[in-house]
């Protein structure tokens, strides 16, 4: 269902400036169904006819059901205000998915949704005691800008731009935990997080596999179906084949990859561009966008690495530290 991390790797920088400029000639036009919403900036993954396509799938799944319901581009909302379902992560599984097999994942995604609503259920039959849902409280990374500045979420920043969350892991959806839910339990939001993040360690095992950046240039790739893979990068200390000398380069691009580069020599400023593209086009197609930036991990910290990318020109704008760090490894190396 996910993208070929193998083959993404490899060809994706080419690929996304190809993208970008397809983009950029292309133009809009009137949708040829009038019920269909423009194409939001969030769905540019999607050409136009596609988006249209996408729209006509969710259309005839909720027609079929004899629903009522309103449809907009945030999302499908039924009539009696009982459910409200977003678009975002499943048309970006759509986009990498043959079209013939849009129907089904369709179904599949509402048809799960729906049995959410029986375990919501039995979650708040126990809700109150600890010891009964500490095992299905997991540490999840997302993005910052998706969530209102005053969502009461139990969370602390690691990676720039992004929050580690408190989140209960359900059989069919996960769902953030809320600090009235958890006040009960009489801890710490720093003892609810290190529970959670002990439950990713115990459950969450990612596939990890090495991918050729740039020739003799390797990163370690995380990947997986689970929702908690780009959470180990907040227990990158664990894996230390990916950490080097000078720590290691990072992208978290979304929900179900980590893609680690560790540094040991200046070959690193030959493959930052690389992986930078790789996060902005990774994030862009989801699902479960977290990040489009690089991050540097050293000596127990995570710092942003500011780049652009316009006209096919990749610049960095390495912090003080970085460049320090870089100096370094320049001595070492000249010894």
């Amino acid at each position: 269902m996910f993208i070929a991390l193998a083959i993404a790797i490899l060809l994706l920088a080419l690929a996304f400036g190809l993208y970008l400029l397809l983009r950029s000639l292309g133009g809009e036009r009137p949708a040829a169904d009038a019920r269909t919403p423009p194409r939001p900036d969030w769905a540019n993954f999607f050409s136009l006819a596609e988006w249209e396509a996408f729209i006509r799938e969710v259309r005839r799944y909720f027609d079929a059901t004899g629903a009522r319901y309103q449809l907009d581009v945030n999302g499908v909302h039924l009539a009696d205000g009982s459910m409200h379902y977003g678009l975002a992560n499943m048309a970006q599984v759509c986009r990498q998915l043959a079209r013939a097999e849009w129907a089904a994942f369709i179904a599949h995604h509402f048809t799960t949704m729906e049995q959410s609503k029986s375990e919501e259920a039995e979650l708040e039959r126990k809700i109150g005691d600890f010891e009964q849902v500490k095992a299905l409280l997991m540490v999840r990374l997302g993005a910052e800008k998706a969530f209102p500045a005053d969502a009461p979420l139990i969370k602390r920043v690691d990676l720039p731009g992004t929050l580690s969350y408190l989140a209960f892991d359900l059989p069919s959806t996960v769902r953030s935990v809320s600090a009235d839910e958890a006040a009960p339990w009489g801890k710490s939001h720093a003892e609810l997080l290190a529970v959670g993040l002990a439950n990713v360690r115990r459950t969450v095992r990612p596939e990890i596999s090495r991918q050729e950046l740039k020739p003799g240039q390797e990163a370690y790739v995380f990947t997986g179906d689970s929702f908690f893979i780009a959470s180990h990068a907040l227990l990158l200390e664990e894996h230390p084949h990916c950490l080097g000398t000078g720590g290691a380069l990072l992208a978290v691009p979304h929900r179900h990859c980590l893609i680690a580069y560790p540094i040991n020599t200046m070959e690193v400023v030959t493959v930052v561009d690389v992986l930078g593209i790789i996060a902005m086009g990774m994030e862009r197609e989801g699902p479960g966008s977290i990040s489009p930036r690089l991050y540097w991990y050293h000596d127990g910290r995570y710092r942003d690495l500011p780049f652009t990318f316009t006209n096919k020109a990749f610049q960095l704008q390495p912090p003080e530290e970085f460049i320090a760090m870089l100096d370094t490894l320049a001595s070492s190396s000249a010894e």
